[in-house]
């Protein structure tokens, strides 16, 4: 015979966990979405929609990648597929909110699966708006300049070593050493013929 009053206390307890559960999401300061199988938006909770300049109901049910540019589609779908394969993400994108409004924001999501196996995904999203785009965009400034720098700094280098490599002159660099002397750091290959 089953404990009725065992029954109603474990159905009591689940109901008191799912709502301090439900309490905490829909009051985090970080926006909250679940997504299903296909991307769409089956979770979003009221931070999230705040951040967007939309209500809860206007967001259920849309794509995930309508509230994002091109770029940040594109690296969301490869996102989407990495969660699907188990792989926790993290990643910086840019959302398109209501009329027109930009939000940049860190997206933190793990793989979900549905009772059928299907996996989806839930995001935690932070806004951090307040330090972009000028931040990514100077640190990407920044970054590619670097880059750039540094391959014409290894052409440049690989020009000057092969020029000084098959010249018959002799051609050398000194520097001043740490006791004050000064010493030869470079000599070329010609310098072989000069002084054998």
């Amino acid at each position: 015979m089953v404990n009725v009053t065992d029954r109603k206390r474990t159905s009591k307890t689940r109901h008191q966990h799912e709502e301090r559960y439900r309490r905490i999401v829909e009051t985090a300061p970080q926006g909250v979405w679940e997504i299903d199988s296909s991307s769409n938006i089956t979770f979003v909770n009221p931070k999230m929609a705040e951040m967007l300049g939309y209500t809860v109901k206007e967001m259920l049910g849309t794509c995930l990648f309508e509230w994002m540019d091109d770029e940040g589609r594109t690296l969301a779908v490869k996102n989407v597929e990495r969660c699907r394969q188990n792989l926790q993400e993290q990643q910086e994108f840019k959302f398109c909110g209501k009329n027109g409004l930009t939000v940049w924001v860190t997206v933190a999501a793990v793989p979900i699966c549905d009772r059928q196996g299907h996996a989806g995904a839930l995001g935690i999203i932070t806004n951090i708006s307040d330090r972009q785009p000028t931040e990514i965009s100077g640190r990407k400034q920044a970054e590619i300049a670097l880059q750039a720098a540094l391959r014409e700094a290894s052409l440049v280098e690989a020009k000057l070593k092969a020029v000084l490599d098959n010249t018959a002159a002799f051609i050398s660099s000194i520097r001043l050493s740490p006791n004050l002397d000064w010493e030869y750091d470079y000599f070329s290959s010609g310098s072989e013929a000069v002084f054998g």
